[in-house]
């Protein structure tokens, strides 16, 4: 999985040998390890060249092939914008994702959470896909503003009409 440590190692290297390994992604072709085994974070699919030197001079070489998973596409459904304290509903979408986390306490191991957002927010779910990378997606909620309503309600006499005005919304129930 991209940016996950692997151990990449040669056996079998004779006493006083000299052990040199490279990468097929570096322009320059420096040396990056001189130990039998090291620690490597590849950010994409190369090839890793051990070159060992025994002590008669005798050299050998041997790739080790590591191939990156590409990412699991993910992304969050639900709404984008909510009145405050509004329960709005995400939802982690992905194929065969386990292990959710998402930034909110209480979610534990759940691939859809209700939250109340009060103030706009952005909400971020990583789960592990079948080959064991981890993904993530974020989820912004805009919430509107409460609108300030004004009601005009004139002084009337019993049995007389009125008309009640309210202004401040778009609908009015």
């Amino acid at each position: 999985c991209e940016g996950k440590e692997i151990n990449i190692s040669v056996s079998n290297v004779e006493l006083n040998s000299r052990v040199e390994w490279k990468s097929s992604v570096d322009a320059y072709n420096q040396v990056i390890s001189e130990s039998e085994a090291f620690v490597a974070t590849p950010e994409q699919t190369q090839t890793y060249k051990v070159t060992v030197t025994d002590p008669r001079g005798c050299v050998y070489e041997k790739p080790a092939d590591v191939t990156l998973f590409g990412k699991t596409p993910v992304h969050i459904v639900g709404e984008t914008k909510a009145c405050p304290n509004e329960a709005v509903e995400l939802t982690l979408v992905g194929e065969r994702l386990s292990n959710f986390m998402w930034n909110v306490s209480g979610s534990a191991n759940q691939s859809a959470i209700t939250v109340y957002p009060y103030n706009d927010a952005t909400y971020i779910a990583t789960a592990q896909d079948e080959k064991g990378c981890m993904v993530e997606a974020k989820h912004d909620i805009e919430v509107l503003s409460t609108p300030t309503l004004t009601v005009d309600v004139p002084a009337v006499c019993a049995g007389q009409d009125a008309v009640v005005t309210a202004t401040g919304a778009n609908s009015y129930q």
